[in-house]
């Protein structure tokens, strides 16, 4: 029972709630190691990283699904839109954990209990 208990706050601890996908934003970044702010997106939105043509400019936060895995003209800059669709996926250099990996994790973590 007690590491049926342990098993289940583990799985609630990898479980996020349905608050609104979470993602990096800045205008204007250069490096993309920074992420002091977050945004929070809307139903219709994902984190994106929008690279200018020259690579040296990038944005990051939320945007329009449909207008994700294109170009667009922005002061006199051609960006494109990269999306994903997990919290903060757009953050340039951090892994990323999924909820399969932290159920994985857990589980051989309690197969070390037994």
């Amino acid at each position: 029972m007690k590491t049926f208990i342990i098993a289940a706050f583990l799985a609630i601890l990898c479980i996020s709630l349905g608050d609104g996908l979470k993602c990096y934003h800045c205008d204007l970044c250069i490096d993309l190691t920074i992420q002091n702010h977050t945004a929070t997106c809307s139903d219709n939105q994902k984190c994106v990283t929008s690279k200018a043509n020259n690579g040296t400019l990038v944005k990051r936060g939320c945007l329009d699904s449909n207008k994700c895995e294109t170009r667009e003209t922005i002061t006199l800059s051609d960006y494109y839109h990269s999306c994903c669709n997990t919290d903060h996926c757009n953050s340039g250099h951090l892994l990323q954990l999924s909820l399969l990996v932290c159920l994985a994790v857990a589980g051989l973590w309690l197969l070390t209990l037994t």
